[in-house]
């Protein structure tokens, strides 16, 4: 079950809020710009599935210039992914996430809170131009995740991941 903890940044031990409903979730994401869904997954394949996999189904929901990160805990490169995508990004232009297969922690910086969406398969994220985020497959990680972005994110302000929960906490 997808669930959203909303932080103040100066309290990043304890939310405000903790919402596992999926209309409040997208509410209060709507809020602040960000669209959230989710539905059913069209798919059926297993973190750790390779890109010419996912690319080969009849529905492949891959595009040309489209990111697969697919990631399950017995990968070699786990550690460096986790690593990647542990740092603060800005969107250069909008971005989309999904979650074709098993869960990924996604942070936004909006003002002064920070979003912590707990997402899972299904789970559709499309999060605007000029928010900061980053992502956390966990230590031991099970995750497909298509990312769609137009232009590349430029480095962010990596201060703020440590103050964090991650997700396997």
């Amino acid at each position: 079950m997808s669930s959203l903890s909303v932080y103040h940044l100066s309290t990043a031990d304890l939310p405000n809020k903790l919402l596992t409903h999926t209309e409040d979730i997208t509410r209060t994401l709507a809020e602040q710009g960000v669209t959230f869904a989710s539905d059913a997954p069209r798919i059926d394949l297993r973190p750790g599935a390779t890109e010419a996999e996912v690319r080969a189904l009849p529905d492949s929901p891959l595009q040309a210039s489209d990111l697969l990160l697919s990631v399950a805990e017995t990968s070699p490169e786990r550690d460096e992914w986790r690593a990647h995508w542990r740092q603060v990004r800005v969107s250069g232009a909008a971005e989309q996430f999904v979650l074709l297969g098993g869960r990924a922690l996604v942070y936004l910086q909006v003002g002064e809170y920070v979003h912590g969406l707990l997402c899972e398969k299904g789970d559709h994220l499309h999060v605007p131009a000029g928010t900061p985020y980053w992502l956390d497959i966990g230590e031991h990680p099970r995750c497909l995740l298509l990312h769609r972005a137009s232009q590349p994110a430029v480095p962010g302000d990596n201060a703020l991941v440590a103050r964090f929960p991650e997700l396997d906490d």
